[in-house]
């Protein structure tokens, strides 16, 4: 039988593809802890890409994912927070830690400056750069000359703004309105008392 150069090469190809797919593949280096999961899952410090879904079942278990170090992103390849997502987020709730026993040198926020910091915000609308999809809000660079606190600069220099803690001043602003309001309502009843006379 009279092999050819291609039928040679075809052949050594579709022997080689197994050996080149295990190579791309690197196994765990240290066995699971009892009851866990079994190879091929990854329990060693080497990342690892994975093609394809993942689905846990948690079996009822307490925790069904538990990510102890690091950072987390998703559509994002180097995430710069505990959870970095390129995109929407959609949840029922989203709660603060905010127990007072977590807190210490606690002030209450000055009513004036709160509304005169909430004052010197500037609200914008605007679209995505990435898709085009229109917004609104504030720029991370106004807010940080007013609350420079709600402001996160990451190590590529790109900030972002902590919208959930600009309700603390709001609350404080519409207090001090508020005794704006009451004062003028009662040196309007004076006035009407006095011409009543």
């Amino acid at each position: 039988m009279k092999y050819t150069k291609t039928t040679i090469f075809i052949s050594l190809f579709v022997l080689a593809s197994p050996l080149i797919a295990l190579a791309q593949w690197t196994g765990p280096t240290v066995t699971p802890p009892g009851s866990n999961a079994s190879t091929p899952l990854n329990v060693s410090a080497t990342a690892q890409s994975k093609v394809g879904g993942l689905l846990l079942n948690t079996g009822n278990a307490t925790n069904g994912l538990i990510v102890q170090y690091g950072n987390v992103g998703v559509g994002v390849v180097l995430p710069a927070h505990k959870l970095d997502v390129s995109g929407d987020v959609g949840a029922t709730a989203f709660y603060y830690t905010s127990d007072a026993r977590l807190k210490k040198n606690i002030e209450t926020l000055s009513s004036s400056d709160s509304l005169k910091n909430i004052l010197a915000l500037s609200p914008v609308s605007f679209n995505w750069k990435s898709d085009g999809t229109a917004s609104i809000g504030l720029i991370a660079q106004d807010v940080e000359k007013v609350f420079p606190t709600l402001v996160s600069t990451d190590a590529t220099g790109m900030k972002s703004v902590e919208y959930g803690n600009i309700v603390a001043p709001l609350i404080s602003a519409i207090q001090e309105q508020q005794k704006e309001i009451d004062a003028l309502k009662a040196e309007v009843e004076s006035l009407k008392n006095e011409n009543a006379k």
